[in-house]
């Protein structure tokens, strides 16, 4: 009986802490909209589309990527153990969320008429080209290159959805 209270105990922590995590993003989402509305004046879908994607990469490649450093410098055990992997998933998990926020209200706010499709790509080739090359070195060369592909293509689709920069009047729908 006393077991059965542990796992309840356990299970009620796990989600209290996940709870706690998405609340912690959510935050952090709101500050990071406020620090780039102060640097660059006014946001736009396009800029809120490329700062959620960068946020996506490091949410993929955060976890992975010191998990593998970790197995360079000792190849039989996890450096840290449990807590420093589980603290790294919740970062991965802030950063997720974070990312989320941000596909999330994009619709919110308007286009830029000056962000072409080419200018996204360049303002995203290089961390893009960053995170294949970590995760075709150190990590899954075939996975990598298929998530960067989908990846692309998921850019390519948020795009799609930008909000239209043309005005209609009124009733003439």
């Amino acid at each position: 009986m006393s077991e059965r209270l542990t796992d309840y105990l356990f299970v009620a922590i796990v989600i209290s802490i996940i709870w706690l995590l998405f609340r912690l993003s959510g935050n952090l989402a709101t500050f990071v909209l406020d620090r780039i509305k102060k640097k660059m004046g006014n946001l736009s879908s396009d800029i809120i589309i490329s700062v959620g994607f960068f946020f996506l990469l490091g949410g993929l490649l955060l976890l992975p990527f010191i998990t593998a450093l970790f197995a360079f410098a000792d190849s039989f055990s996890l450096i840290g153990k449990m807590p420093m992997h589980l603290t790294l998933v919740a970062l991965s998990v802030i950063l997720f969320s974070i990312a989320e926020d941000l596909f999330r209200v994009f619709k919110n706010y308007p286009r830029n008429p000056d962000w072409t499709v080419s200018k996204h790509f360049l303002v995203l080739i290089i961390p893009l080209l960053v995170f294949w090359l970590i995760g075709v070195l150190f990590l899954s060369p075939l996975f990598y290159s298929g998530l960067t592909i989908i990846l692309v293509l998921f850019y390519l689709f948020a795009l799609k959805c930008r909000p239209s920069s043309r005005k209609t009047k009124s009733g003439t729908g």
